[in-house]
């Protein structure tokens, strides 16, 4: 066997084991995104945990509160805006029983601005980590009862019937 031929041996074991090792960590990495959704653990329901105290707001002053968990950067969260528009425009025609509140891991400035451009004004709070709310990825939409307590979750882009999902029940 000459030397050419275990130099491509070599090459080709190299690249077969480089391609395992992206298989097994697309796999078991959350977080990882494919197509136009965000791909979310089989687990992502979320629904009884309870999340604690965010500054500057304070659970028990609504009864139900709609979390929006977005950042900028997000192409999926980006894609969503009208949709949280809908829901804005909803919760001031008094349609919605829930609070809608937008928070991000973004700074004030850059969140704003994100917000503004999507012409959505809903109370913010920026500068919160994913970590912090038990998310860990966006857009997450949380339901949380008046204790913080979350009653239904919704992880990634919704599509259309997930979307009318979230409203039937903030209508409830």
């Amino acid at each position: 066997m000459g030397v050419k031929r275990v130099v491509e041996l070599s090459a080709n074991i190299a690249i077969v084991f480089v391609c395992l090792l992206i298989v097994v960590t697309l796999i078991t990495h959350k977080g990882i995104h494919f197509g136009n959704r965000y791909a979310s653990n089989s687990t992502s329901d979320l629904s009884g945990q309870t999340l604690p105290a965010i500054s500057g707001y304070v659970w028990s002053d609504h009864p139900r509160t709609l979390l929006l968990v977005i950042q900028r950067g997000c192409k999926f969260c980006q894609a969503s805006l009208p949709f949280y528009k809908h829901l804005d425009e909803l919760e001031k025609e008094k349609i919605l029983r829930a609070h809608v509140l937008t928070v991000m891991p973004n700074d004030k400035n850059s969140g704003e601005s994100m917000l503004h451009t999507a012409g959505l004004n809903v109370e913010s709070i920026f500068n919160q980590s994913l970590a912090s709310m038990n998310v860990s990825g966006t857009p997450t939409v949380l339901l949380l009862d008046p204790r913080g307590r979350i009653t239904k979750s919704w992880v990634g882009q919704l599509n259309s019937q997930e979307e009318q999902e979230v409203i039937a029940a903030v209508e409830k």
